[in-house]
Protein backbone atom coordinates (compact mmCIF):
# COMPACT_ATOMS: atom_id res chain seq x y z
CA UNK A 1 0.00 0.00 0.00
CA UNK A 2 1.45 2.92 -0.80
CA UNK A 3 1.75 6.23 1.37
CA UNK A 4 -0.81 9.03 1.15
CA UNK A 5 0.16 12.30 -0.62
CA UNK A 6 -0.03 14.48 2.07
CA UNK A 7 -0.20 18.01 2.59
CA UNK A 8 1.71 20.80 4.91
CA UNK A 9 0.37 22.89 7.43
CA UNK A 10 1.61 26.01 5.79
CA UNK A 11 -1.43 25.22 2.71
CA UNK A 12 -3.75 24.49 5.21
CA UNK A 13 -6.75 27.18 5.17
CA UNK A 14 -9.26 28.09 7.91
CA UNK A 15 -12.59 26.50 7.09
CA UNK A 16 -11.77 23.74 5.28
CA UNK A 17 -13.60 20.54 5.86
CA UNK A 18 -12.31 16.59 5.68
CA UNK A 19 -12.71 13.35 6.46
CA UNK A 20 -11.38 11.58 9.90
CA UNK A 21 -11.07 7.77 9.88
CA UNK A 22 -11.55 5.86 13.26
CA UNK A 23 -12.74 2.62 14.39
CA UNK A 24 -16.09 3.28 16.23
CA UNK A 25 -16.79 -0.09 17.47
CA UNK A 26 -15.53 -3.75 16.67
CA UNK A 27 -12.71 -4.12 13.92
CA UNK A 28 -14.68 -1.63 11.18
CA UNK A 29 -12.90 1.80 10.20
CA UNK A 30 -15.51 4.54 9.83
CA UNK A 31 -15.59 8.32 9.12
CA UNK A 32 -16.27 11.38 10.68
CA UNK A 33 -16.74 14.59 9.50
CA UNK A 34 -13.65 17.65 10.50
CA UNK A 35 -13.45 21.26 10.01
CA UNK A 36 -10.44 23.55 10.45
CA UNK A 37 -11.24 26.05 13.19
CA UNK A 38 -7.58 27.64 13.18
CA UNK A 39 -4.15 26.68 12.68
CA UNK A 40 -1.43 27.43 15.92
CA UNK A 41 2.00 27.63 16.13
CA UNK A 42 3.15 26.95 19.57
CA UNK A 43 6.64 26.13 20.06
CA UNK A 44 7.89 23.15 22.29
CA UNK A 45 7.28 19.94 21.83
CA UNK A 46 4.55 20.03 19.27
CA UNK A 47 5.28 23.32 16.96
CA UNK A 48 2.55 23.48 15.10
CA UNK A 49 -1.50 22.45 15.87
CA UNK A 50 -4.69 22.40 14.04
CA UNK A 51 -7.46 23.09 16.47
CA UNK A 52 -10.60 21.42 14.96
CA UNK A 53 -14.44 20.95 14.81
CA UNK A 54 -15.29 16.92 14.36
CA UNK A 55 -18.60 16.18 13.37
CA UNK A 56 -21.57 13.70 11.94
CA UNK A 57 -23.75 11.01 13.39
CA UNK A 58 -20.87 9.05 15.26
CA UNK A 59 -19.54 11.98 16.79
CA UNK A 60 -22.69 12.90 18.03
CA UNK A 61 -23.79 9.37 19.41
CA UNK A 62 -20.33 9.59 21.32
CA UNK A 63 -21.23 13.00 22.94
CA UNK A 64 -18.16 14.49 21.22
CA UNK A 65 -14.01 12.99 20.19
CA UNK A 66 -13.73 9.88 22.62
CA UNK A 67 -10.23 9.02 24.33
CA UNK A 68 -8.90 6.67 21.71
CA UNK A 69 -9.50 8.37 18.91
CA UNK A 70 -5.93 10.10 19.29
CA UNK A 71 -4.17 8.84 16.11
CA UNK A 72 -7.08 8.71 13.79
CA UNK A 73 -5.71 9.88 10.25
CA UNK A 74 -7.28 13.05 9.24
CA UNK A 75 -7.68 14.00 5.41
CA UNK A 76 -8.51 16.60 2.73
CA UNK A 77 -9.77 14.91 -0.15
CA UNK A 78 -7.08 12.09 -0.41
CA UNK A 79 -4.08 14.49 1.28
CA UNK A 80 -3.45 13.24 4.58
CA UNK A 81 -2.91 16.88 6.99
CA UNK A 82 -1.90 14.51 10.50
CA UNK A 83 -4.05 13.07 13.39
CA UNK A 84 -6.45 14.08 16.31
CA UNK A 85 -4.09 14.44 19.02
CA UNK A 86 -5.78 15.49 21.99
CA UNK A 87 -8.72 17.53 23.70
CA UNK A 88 -9.02 20.21 26.17
CA UNK A 89 -11.28 19.48 29.50
CA UNK A 90 -14.53 21.19 30.67
CA UNK A 91 -14.66 22.64 26.95
CA UNK A 92 -17.14 21.40 23.63
CA UNK A 93 -15.40 17.85 23.07
CA UNK A 94 -16.21 18.34 19.36
CA UNK A 95 -13.30 19.94 19.25
CA UNK A 96 -9.78 19.08 19.59
CA UNK A 97 -6.19 19.23 18.28
CA UNK A 98 -4.21 17.31 15.85
CA UNK A 99 -0.96 17.27 15.00
CA UNK A 100 0.24 18.01 11.38
CA UNK A 101 1.50 14.80 9.45
CA UNK A 102 5.41 16.71 8.91
CA UNK A 103 5.73 16.96 12.50
CA UNK A 104 5.20 13.52 13.21
CA UNK A 105 7.41 12.73 10.35
CA UNK A 106 9.97 14.99 11.76
CA UNK A 107 10.08 12.86 14.40
CA UNK A 108 12.41 9.86 12.32
CA UNK A 109 14.70 11.96 12.58
CA UNK A 110 15.30 12.76 16.26
CA UNK A 111 18.34 11.07 17.97
CA UNK A 112 17.14 7.59 19.95
CA UNK A 113 18.17 7.20 23.85
CA UNK A 114 17.03 7.97 27.22
CA UNK A 115 14.56 10.93 27.66
CA UNK A 116 16.41 14.11 29.31
CA UNK A 117 16.14 14.68 32.77
CA UNK A 118 12.65 16.48 33.53
CA UNK A 119 15.02 19.66 34.52
CA UNK A 120 16.76 19.68 31.46
CA UNK A 121 13.97 20.34 29.30
CA UNK A 122 11.84 23.62 29.43
CA UNK A 123 8.49 24.44 30.42
CA UNK A 124 6.75 24.63 26.64
CA UNK A 125 7.82 21.08 26.63
CA UNK A 126 5.34 19.64 29.06
CA UNK A 127 3.88 16.62 28.00
CA UNK A 128 -0.08 16.55 27.86
CA UNK A 129 -1.73 15.10 30.77
CA UNK A 130 -4.22 12.75 30.14
CA UNK A 131 -6.59 13.20 33.32
CA UNK A 132 -7.23 16.62 35.23
CA UNK A 133 -4.82 18.79 36.99
CA UNK A 134 -6.60 20.00 40.29
CA UNK A 135 -4.98 22.62 42.77
CA UNK A 136 -5.98 22.60 46.22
Amino acid sequence: MAAPPIRAFDDLQIGERGLGRTVFAGQEIGTFDFEIVELLSTGGYAANLILIRCFGAEIDRLGGIAYGMSGSPLYLGDELIGAVSMTTEGTDSSYGYATPIEDMLALWDLPTGPPAPAAARGLLDALPVGTPVRLA
